[in-house]
């Protein structure tokens, strides 16, 4: 049952996936004594489905008494430890308990450094989630400063040409220009490649900077001009194509996918 609740969240049916949730904890607390962790495991995914549908009033009593016994049970750097700090912040953060959201941010943020180090992703995504939190409360230059350490943490790790670390680039321009630091916001945002894009429909073929192929990533607006605009340049799939027609491909082949192009525009 644990198992099929399990699928229905990752398909995106939240609401049947609690209540096979539900139906799980039932069984459990027929078997299990009161004191048994597997019972607030089975509470931390009924608070997770909660949270999920924002239903953050009912979610956090459920999150708070799971993790008070999952806490004892468990190591601190258990995955079962940290899932329940990370939910319990996003609960925190719907209720406007910003004050409480940053704490656990905080530990959840040491503990992935601990397990995974600091320049793991894992980490850099959990010191995004600290800065965000940050700006939340108000504190505008700590959280560019802890975005500008995400984006040069992404670069180290994964390239300057990764979709993490052109999405750090582009929430660290949004704060910069939010704070009137203009210029920064302008010479960070042109540092490295260009935002590498977005995938497209199967059938669509886009340039990936080597073939023509479906699935590749569309070129994005600078990561300024996104923040400043809130949308993408426009620009025409059929001129991404036919510019890299003209680059790349063989005279023979060109007309094929042009043609290919216009189909996929036409659906």
């Amino acid at each position: 049952m644990i198992s099929y609740g399990d699928a229905l969240m990752a398909s995106g049916k939240f609401a049947e996936g609690e209540a096979a949730y539900r139906r799980a904890q039932a069984i459990r607390e027929k078997v299990l004594p009161p004191e048994h962790v597997e019972r607030s495991l089975g509470l931390m995914r009924i608070g997770a489905a909660l949270a999920i549908q924002k239903k953050s009033a009912d979610a956090l009593p459920v999150l708070r008494q799971a993790h008070a016994v999952v806490e004892k049970a468990f190591p601190p750097l258990r995955r079962e430890a940290i899932d329940g700090l990370r939910y319990l912040a996003m609960t925190e953060e719907d209720l406007g308990h910003h004050d409480v959201a940053l704490e656990l941010r905080r530990e959840i943020y040491e503990r992935r450094v601990q397990i995974h180090g600091d320049g793991s992703g894992m980490a850099l995504d959990a010191r995004g989630d600290l800065a965000r939190t940050l700006g939340d409360l108000g504190y505008d230059q700590e959280a560019a400063t802890e975005l500008a350490a995400v984006a040069n943490g992404f670069i180290t790790a994964m390239g300057d040409k990764s979709v993490n670390a052109a999405d750090a680039r582009v929430s660290l321009a949004n704060k910069l220009i939010s704070l009137g630091r203009f210029d920064e916001a302008d010479a960070g945002a042109r540092q490295g490649p260009p935002d590498p894009g977005r995938r497209v429909r199967r059938g669509q073929p886009v340039h990936d900077g080597r073939r023509v192929r479906a699935g590749a990533l569309v070129p994005r607006a600078s990561a300024t001009d996104q923040a400043a605009r809130g949308r993408h340049a426009p620009r025409s799939r059929r001129a991404h194509v036919r510019e890299a027609v003209r680059r790349d491909l063989a005279p023979g082949c060109r007309r094929r996918v042009l043609a290919r192009a216009d189909r996929a525009r036409d659906r």
